[in-house]
Protein backbone atom coordinates (compact mmCIF):
# COMPACT_ATOMS: atom_id res chain seq x y z
CA UNK A 1 0.00 0.00 0.00
CA UNK A 2 1.03 3.55 -0.83
CA UNK A 3 -0.12 6.86 -0.06
CA UNK A 4 -1.92 7.26 -3.53
CA UNK A 5 -4.48 4.11 -2.02
CA UNK A 6 -6.13 5.77 0.20
CA UNK A 7 -9.22 6.70 0.43
CA UNK A 8 -12.15 8.70 1.88
CA UNK A 9 -15.84 8.45 2.44
CA UNK A 10 -17.46 11.72 0.72
CA UNK A 11 -20.22 12.38 3.16
CA UNK A 12 -20.99 15.78 5.70
CA UNK A 13 -18.88 13.76 8.49
CA UNK A 14 -16.02 15.93 9.71
CA UNK A 15 -13.13 14.70 10.13
CA UNK A 16 -13.20 12.79 6.69
CA UNK A 17 -13.53 8.62 7.30
CA UNK A 18 -11.25 6.70 6.02
CA UNK A 19 -12.99 4.00 3.06
CA UNK A 20 -12.39 0.53 3.89
CA UNK A 21 -10.76 -0.07 0.48
CA UNK A 22 -9.85 1.43 -2.47
CA UNK A 23 -8.38 0.52 -5.68
CA UNK A 24 -7.67 -3.42 -4.90
CA UNK A 25 -7.18 -4.95 -8.05
CA UNK A 26 -6.44 -8.38 -9.13
CA UNK A 27 -2.91 -8.81 -9.42
CA UNK A 28 -2.47 -11.98 -9.61
CA UNK A 29 -3.16 -11.31 -13.58
CA UNK A 30 -1.83 -7.98 -14.13
CA UNK A 31 0.75 -7.60 -17.03
CA UNK A 32 4.36 -7.44 -16.04
CA UNK A 33 5.85 -4.21 -16.06
CA UNK A 34 7.51 -4.89 -19.34
CA UNK A 35 3.65 -5.29 -20.50
CA UNK A 36 4.07 -8.97 -20.33
CA UNK A 37 1.11 -11.22 -19.68
CA UNK A 38 2.36 -13.59 -16.64
CA UNK A 39 0.82 -16.98 -16.50
CA UNK A 40 0.00 -17.51 -12.45
CA UNK A 41 -2.42 -19.93 -10.96
CA UNK A 42 -5.46 -19.33 -9.07
CA UNK A 43 -4.68 -21.14 -5.81
CA UNK A 44 -6.26 -20.01 -2.91
CA UNK A 45 -5.70 -20.89 0.65
CA UNK A 46 -7.42 -22.99 2.66
CA UNK A 47 -9.17 -21.74 6.02
CA UNK A 48 -7.02 -22.03 9.49
CA UNK A 49 -9.09 -23.35 12.34
CA UNK A 50 -9.40 -20.37 14.02
CA UNK A 51 -10.65 -18.32 11.21
CA UNK A 52 -13.05 -21.00 9.41
CA UNK A 53 -16.18 -19.37 9.76
CA UNK A 54 -15.15 -16.40 8.59
CA UNK A 55 -13.04 -17.82 5.42
CA UNK A 56 -16.45 -19.49 4.60
CA UNK A 57 -18.20 -16.08 4.18
CA UNK A 58 -15.20 -14.64 2.48
CA UNK A 59 -15.88 -17.67 0.28
CA UNK A 60 -19.01 -16.86 -0.26
CA UNK A 61 -18.13 -13.32 -1.66
CA UNK A 62 -15.39 -15.08 -4.21
CA UNK A 63 -18.02 -17.39 -5.27
CA UNK A 64 -20.39 -14.46 -5.97
CA UNK A 65 -17.58 -12.32 -7.37
CA UNK A 66 -16.16 -15.18 -9.66
CA UNK A 67 -20.11 -15.62 -10.86
CA UNK A 68 -20.21 -11.64 -11.45
CA UNK A 69 -17.28 -11.60 -13.88
CA UNK A 70 -18.24 -14.31 -16.13
CA UNK A 71 -21.70 -12.80 -16.31
CA UNK A 72 -20.22 -9.52 -17.25
CA UNK A 73 -20.32 -9.44 -21.38
CA UNK A 74 -16.68 -6.80 -21.11
CA UNK A 75 -14.92 -9.92 -19.95
CA UNK A 76 -12.74 -11.40 -22.79
CA UNK A 77 -13.71 -15.55 -23.66
CA UNK A 78 -10.28 -16.32 -22.11
CA UNK A 79 -10.72 -14.59 -19.14
CA UNK A 80 -14.47 -16.33 -18.11
CA UNK A 81 -12.63 -19.73 -18.67
CA UNK A 82 -10.57 -18.89 -16.01
CA UNK A 83 -12.94 -17.42 -13.95
CA UNK A 84 -15.34 -20.82 -14.46
CA UNK A 85 -12.14 -22.36 -12.87
CA UNK A 86 -11.95 -20.11 -10.00
CA UNK A 87 -15.21 -20.51 -8.84
CA UNK A 88 -15.22 -23.87 -9.43
CA UNK A 89 -12.12 -24.50 -7.09
CA UNK A 90 -13.43 -21.62 -4.80
CA UNK A 91 -17.09 -24.03 -4.32
CA UNK A 92 -14.62 -27.12 -3.76
CA UNK A 93 -12.42 -25.80 -1.31
CA UNK A 94 -15.75 -24.57 0.50
CA UNK A 95 -17.38 -27.35 0.08
CA UNK A 96 -14.67 -29.44 1.67
CA UNK A 97 -14.58 -27.04 4.74
CA UNK A 98 -17.88 -26.23 4.96
CA UNK A 99 -18.80 -25.08 8.53
CA UNK A 100 -21.86 -26.36 10.39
Amino acid sequence: MHFANVSFWLDDTLPFRPAPAYDLLPLAWAPSVQGEIVERPFAPRPPLPAGMAEWSEAAGWAEDFWQRVIADARVSPEFIARARAAAALVARIRAHFAVG
